[in-house]
């Protein structure tokens, strides 16, 4: 019901739920929509739910007389959900991915069909065991289906599908070969010979059964082309056929040999010239023919097609009323007219005018990591990480962060005690309780590390006691941090959570001190300072919020540089 085909609002499903409290939300419905609950006043509200359940009952039906195809496509025809997709910034990959639904029923049907099960309950099961799986293939978007026409011959249709097909030029004659002299591909030759003395021509008997053969070969090649086009619609497939009196006179030429040889459409489909020859005559053998005939003024009203085996009922056949031809002078649509300035004015602001979409799409929880890394790249400043290739990959050695990961993953279990005393072993007690793999004890730089047991730092830490944290947990309200960004405050207008994890914090005697391990290499303290600036801040906010106490300071603790680095967040 919250879905694009019906737009319902969270508010209006808490509204029906409120009714009647104790009852399913089906029966509920079902009451609004007969009428019951007084105390509703809302109409809209009521048509809106006899709506839903009409086209719910629709379906239901549909299901039990369509195919699981058909019943997809029924659903999209009807609730225009494909349509409503397109008003998505990814519109396009979300209705190639509708589109490929259909393609999955269908070949599911073929599938159960061949194994004697299927129906719409096996087909939703299937889907969840795919989707289980992860074995979905997404829609692919075809380089055709941006918003615009893309005009091909038959020729270069073949192997494309579009959604909406409009097959033009049905009434063009077939091109034979008129050659003088025709050769076949196995050496047989024709000629015309020219009289000169009565000048005339006269096509040889060689020459007419290849002219013959050229005939039959252009009609097979222009058959399969027209099943070409035929088959390139996924969804609705228009074909153009003329109905003025030149094509009426042929049309009826074909209906009086179909009538002449009791319904027999295969002298027609033999000497056809035109792709409209052979629409027709699949048209005369339609159920409905006799309402076309004397729509187009090929019967008099009430008269049927005699003769005609009009069995067939592969679609339906509805008319469209009251349209008129709409005729442009070249020269009065060529003049200069001056354009409204003020509807001008208003329909380039309706055009211009752009959503603002950083709410919706702000996820609902966002880590400081993410936060960082958003300002990073709207900044000129960009830091640039390749991808290792893969066939190092199976090498057995750590990435740089997968080393930051392991020295970060010691210094959160490790005893402070027992590390100071001796690393090495330290790291080997972690190891073996298993918070560390092997691979990643051995990248462990016992120097690197005992280095941080030797700095000040550490002795400020282990000063204060009981009151120091490791991996301090946070989640806040983007909108209670205290903290001035332009990224922020766009982030402030939402009910986003940011959450994080500080590495250390410890307590003096004015304040808390945050402490960040970094295992970059390569940069300077300068660079350091600069590249954490803003996380740092972060996490200050975040602990003056959660913590109750002022932060006095932060610091950055380089295992690469053996040194700690205080950054001002000033």
């Amino acid at each position: 019901m919250t879905s694009p085909m019906y737009m319902f609002s969270i508010r209006e499903l808490a509204y029906i739920r409120s009714l009647e409290k104790g009852r399913p939300l089906y029966s509920v419905l079902r009451g609004l929509a007969d009428g019951e609950y007084e105390e509703c006043f809302d109409m809209f509200l009521r048509e809106r739910c006899r709506d839903f359940l009409d086209s719910l009952d629709s379906f239901r039906m549909d299901s039990v007389t369509m195919t699981i195809g058909e019943l997809i496509s029924s659903i999209y025809d009807t609730t225009d959900f494909i349509s409503v997709m397109q008003l998505y910034s990814d519109g396009e990959k979300k209705r190639a991915n509708l589109r490929a639904l259909i393609q999955y029923a269908q070949s599911y049907e073929e599938s159960a069909a061949f194994e004697g099960s299927g129906g719409l309950g096996g087909f939703l099961r299937h889907l969840d065991k795919v989707m289980e799986n992860g074995d979905y293939a997404q829609g692919k978007v075809a380089a055709s289906s941006g918003d615009y026409v893309s005009v091909l011959t038959l020729h270069r249709s073949k192997g494309l599908e579009f959604p909406f097909v409009f097959i033009a030029e049905t009434s063009t004659k077939f091109q034979y070969d008129s050659d003088i002299v025709m050769c076949s591909s196995d050496g047989r030759a024709g000629y015309i010979l020219y009289d000169p003395k009565i000048y005339r021509k006269y096509r040889t008997f060689q020459q007419s059964i290849l002219a013959s053969e050229e005939e039959r070969d252009t009609r097979s090649e222009e058959m399969r082309l027209l099943y070409v086009g035929l088959t390139r619609a996924k969804q609705k497939l228009f074909v153009d056929l003329k109905c003025g009196e030149k094509a009426m006179k042929r049309v009826r030429s074909k209906l009086e040999s179909c009538i002449i040889n009791d319904g027999d459409i295969s002298e027609i489909v033999a000497e056809a010239d035109y792709f409209s020859d052979w629409i027709w005559a699949a048209l005369m053998h339609h159920s409905d023919f006799s309402a076309i005939a004397e729509k187009l003024g090929l019967t008099e009203a009430g008269e049927s097609v005699p003769d005609v085996r009009c069995e067939e009922k592969l679609f339906d056949c509805v008319f469209a009323e009251n349209i008129s031809p709409v005729y442009i002078d070249r020269d009065e649509a060529a003049e200069k007219t001056t354009a409204d300035e003020a509807v001008y004015t208003e329909l380039e602001e309706l055009v211009s005018d752009s959503y603002d979409r950083t709410l919706s799409e702000t996820p609902a929880k966002l880590s400081v990591t993410e936060i960082t890394k958003k300002l990073k790249q709207e900044s000129d400043n960009f830091d640039y990480k390749l991808k290792r290739p893969r066939f190092i990959t199976g090498s057995g050695k750590l990435t740089g962060s997968e080393r930051g990961t392991a020295i970060h993953t010691f210094f959160q279990y490790c005893d402070f005690d027992n590390a100071q005393a001796d690393v090495s072993a330290e790291i080997e007690a972690v190891a073996k309780r298993g918070f560390i793999t092997s691979a990643q004890a051995d990248v462990i730089s016992p120097d690197k590390a005992s280095a941080f047991f030797a700095s000040g730092l550490y002795k400020r830490i282990r000063a204060a006691g009981d009151k120091v944290w490791r991996e301090k947990k946070f989640m806040v309200a983007v909108a209670d941090l205290d903290i001035g960004s332009d990224a922020l405050d766009q982030l402030k207008k939402s009910d986003g959570m940011i959450k994080g994890i500080m590495d250390l914090v410890f307590e003096e005697d004015d304040g808390l001190i945050i402490v960040d391990y970094k295992s970059d290499r390569g940069a300077s303290a300068k660079a350091l300072s600069e590249r954490y600036r803003m996380q740092l801040t972060l996490y200050k906010a975040a602990a003056e919020l959660t913590m109750h106490k002022k932060v006095k300071a932060a610091y950055l603790y380089s295992f690469e540089l053996k040194k700690e680095i205080e950054v001002s967040l000033n």
